[in-house]
């Protein structure tokens, strides 16, 4: 290919790309408006179930806006937007923060949200439903003892 041809097109991909980079700018900005507007009324709360010394609370997901936060500590939940929300734990599960996952769930919430946000439906029933949907994406870790001696040997 000549030179010349070649400046030609790899400026014309690079245009296309920094146009592509201005959109995903403008949609991330969108995207962040739109979970500071949501109410965050149902939150699922699941765990990996990684073998460490210190327990984590969990993950909190809004399946509305998408927003996820980790939580370390049983109380940090009353510190961050999802304060007042109806949680909805999911502790048979062990889960991996995935978009997949995430995805799984916004999409069954989407599709029977008259269900998900009934107040009278119980926290349990809605726990035992998502579970039941997830359960395939469980992730089993192996032996504790194994995934702790691999820490100390990487550290």
């Amino acid at each position: 290919m000549e030179t010349r041809k070649i400046f030609e097109e790899t400026g014309k991909i690079g245009n296309e790309i920094g146009r592509l980079r201005e959109k995903i700018e403008d949609l991330n900005t969108k995207y962040l408006e739109m979970t500071e507007l949501c109410p965050h009324e149902i939150v699922f709360k699941y765990n990996d179930n990684h073998p460490r010394k210190m327990m984590i609370d969990g993950t909190y997901f809004c399946p509305a806006c998408g927003k996820a936060i980790k939580c370390f500590g049983m109380d940090q939940i009353y510190d961050t937007p999802f304060k007042d929300s109806r949680i909805i734990p999911l502790p048979n599960l062990s889960l991996l923060g995935t978009p997949e996952v995430h995805r799984m769930m916004r999409n069954e919430v989407y599709d029977n949200m008259d269900t998900y946000y009934d107040p009278i439906v119980s926290i349990q029933e809605l726990s035992l439903k998502m579970e039941d949907i997830l359960k395939k994406h469980q992730y089993e870790y192996e032996d504790p003892a194994k995934v702790f001696k691999k820490a100390r040997k990487n550290k």
